[in-house]
């Protein structure tokens, strides 16, 4: 099991990112099928998550019939590989290596921008 403390503030911002995510997902004509929940358990400390997911959203491209994984980070800087967890790289990378559309969602206060992987993970300071 994984540990990790979430304060209300940092709570309700991955929730509207979230939110701003699946709207543009939804704009984007993607057909969503699952927004995986991990598996907690509150203690005194904050949660112990008992389950890793595998991304923030599954959706399929209705144009070509292709699963999509999306991963969310909400940060006003840009992304570092170190904002992932290995089972969320692992995990992403996976999906791009099996032709899946597998895509990275950087909401900050500039608004919300999507990332393909291959584009994404070859971005200067990624090695």
């Amino acid at each position: 099991m994984e540990f990790r403390s979430h304060n209300r503030a940092s709570q309700k911002k991955g929730r509207i990112a979230e939110a701003l995510v699946q709207a543009k997902l939804e704009s984007l004509g993607y057909k969503l099928i699952e927004h995986p929940e991990p598996a907690r358990i509150k203690t005194a400390k904050g949660y112990i998550y008992a389950k890793k997911v595998s991304g923030d959203f599954r959706a399929i491209d209705p144009a070509v019939g292709r699963s999509v994984l999306v991963e969310v980070k909400y940060r006003d800087r840009p992304l570092r590989k170190s904002d992932f967890q290995p089972h969320q790289i692992k995990s992403m990378q996976e999906h791009f290596e099996a032709h899946g559309i597998t895509l990275v969602a950087h909401v900050s206060r500039k608004g919300v921008m999507i990332y393909g992987w291959f584009e994404f993970f070859l971005k200067e300071g990624w090695e």
